[in-house]
């Protein structure tokens, strides 16, 4: 991975039906020896539920390509630092077998959005009766959510991520608990990286940071872990003039990322927030206070400058977006949420893009 990369094209989305429609085209658009690698926090409805297995094993028994007698494989990851760690990481790459010219470089998807019918929805969040007659209903009536559409330079990257993990010697799903609940990897190989060059066609400098767990050692590509997606994210906050506007699923405390807020507050002119309110469980877990802990001090500091927003609840829409802005010229989106774990300990992976 390199450090950041120049004249990519990016595509934003926030209504998840438009992603849905983006990846659906390039999807029917691969052709013989092309590849698709997806980083998936969830496979199913119900996020937890333990349905992802039924997925794997269909996705494992789909009959070999007639074209290239190759397999579509899924594989569980729990190479994590804890037992409560989350691999949360969710890209998309399509990748072309040969390139020939500059439309068939590498397009990666970086966001918050899981590939799941429940994220579904239109902009209008007027489709209740579809998602109703599709049994697309999990706990919300709606899904507010952003993702990215990346072409060029920095999709090799999104695919880097994915081929380290794919070729750690280290594999996953290989203990007891596994074993138990039949969480058994099939047998795969190493796959090779891409080969050709990528040659820029767009206006987008575009940065892609992780979190990795200094925690866990067996990641060999991160041995220490990696911290440059908290890192980045607080040297943008800093450098910020004029307004930041964030737009997140939890919003609660990380110090090093509040000390860097509180610092630029007095030079801005508004700090935006739109995040979703606590539901029961996270109650129970303390994330109203958590949430308070966030705001309250930039509220006694400069009490006129933060306006928080939230869906009106009868609306039963989730947010779930883990988006941030900076002065119309910094925009940072992926699967990294404002809190502690996705800044310290879970996989994460954003894409930080400065248009040129």
């Amino acid at each position: 991975m390199v450090t950041y990369s120049t004249e990519n094209s990016v595509t934003t989305f926030t209504v998840t039906k438009e992603v849905f429609d983006s990846v659906y085209d390039d999807l029917i658009a691969t052709k013989e020896n092309d590849r698709v690698l997806l980083v998936a926090w969830n496979t199913d409805l119900i996020p937890l539920k333990p349905n992802d297995v039924n997925v794997r094993n269909k996705i494992n028994k789909l009959p070999k390509s007639v074209m290239n007698d190759k397999n579509a494989l899924f594989i569980f990851d729990d190479r994590l630092p804890h037992d409560l760690s989350s691999q949360h990481q969710k890209t998309l790459v399509l990748a072309k077998g040969t390139s020939v010219d500059t439309d068939d470089q590498p397009v990666a998807y970086v966001g918050g959005i899981d590939i799941t019918n429940d994220r579904w929805d239109t902009i209008y969040h007027n489709a209740t009766a579809i998602r109703d007659e599709a049994g697309i209903y999990f706990r919300n009536k709606g899904w507010v959510d952003s993702s990215l559409r990346i072409h060029d330079p920095a999709a090799k990257d999104v695919a880097s991520n994915f081929l380290a993990r794919w070729n750690s010697p280290y594999l996953s799903s290989q203990d007891f608990i596994d074993d138990l609940v039949q969480f058994e990897d099939p047998s795969y190989s190493p796959l090779p990286s891409f080969d050709y060059s990528s040659p820029p066609s767009g206006n987008q400098n575009v940065q892609i940071v992780r979190t990795y767990s200094c925690k866990y050692k067996k990641w060999e590509f991160a041995p220490n872990g990696e911290k440059l997606l908290p890192h980045s994210r607080i040297k943008a906050i800093k450098n910020a003039k004029n307004f930041i506007y964030i737009e997140d699923q939890y919003f609660i405390v990380v110090p090093e990322l509040l000390d860097a807020l509180m610092k630029v507050m007095p030079g801005l002119q508004r700090l935006l927030v739109v995040v979703q309110p606590p539901e029961f469980m996270n109650k129970c877990g303390g994330f109203e206070n958590y949430m308070y802990e966030n705001i309250q001090p930039i509220k006694e500091k400069v009490p006129n400058k933060l306006k928080m927003y939230s869906m009106k609840p009868d609306l039963d829409i989730y947010l779930h977006s883990k988006l941030v802005v900076i002065d119309d010229v910094y925009l940072s989106d992926g699967s990294a949420s404002w809190n502690r774990r996705s800044m310290t300990s879970d996989p994460e992976l954003d894409a930080n893009v400065v248009d040129s």
